[in-house]
């Protein structure tokens, strides 16, 4: 084999950071199991990436209102900087500014096979909130 061809051992091919982000990344990371993981670069990987978002309040997906889906994510710092999601409607879709209503959302999900409950904080606007309080016949 050419010394072209040589393959060294710092070439093997490792997970790329998205794919250990999507792998470890949690909604809302538990402190105790971080601490006993701090030793695995994975956790601490995820770690950083989820001490990078703001967590007061969320953003929040309404596109399946109807269905009663909804999907929550933490706001960027672009978004705080812009208040999206505090003085601007926290609706994926919405940059209202106008009537702002804060909702605490409790929030239900499953994650690595675990059922997780969470009580995440909302700004809406009037429309948007409707949206949330939406029930089916």
């Amino acid at each position: 084999m050419s010394e072209r061809g040589k393959r060294k051992a710092s070439d093997e091919v490792t997970p790329s950071d998205v794919a250990v982000i999507k792998d470890t990344h949690e909604f809302i990371r538990d402190d105790d199991h971080d601490r006993l993981h701090c030793e695995d670069w994975k956790v601490r990987m995820a770690r950083r990436y989820y001490d990078k978002f703001y967590k007061e309040y969320a953003i929040i997906d309404l596109s399946k209102y109807r269905e009663r889906v909804y999907g929550l994510r933490w706001r960027t710092e672009e978004e705080v900087v812009r208040t999206k999601g505090q003085m601007l409607c926290g609706s994926k879709d919405c940059e209202s500014s106008d009537d702002l209503h804060s909702f605490e959302l409790p929030f239900k999900y499953v994650e690595s096979g675990e059922t997780k409950r969470a009580l995440v904080k909302v700004r809406l606007c009037s429309k948007c909130a409707h949206k949330v309080k939406h029930t089916t016949s």
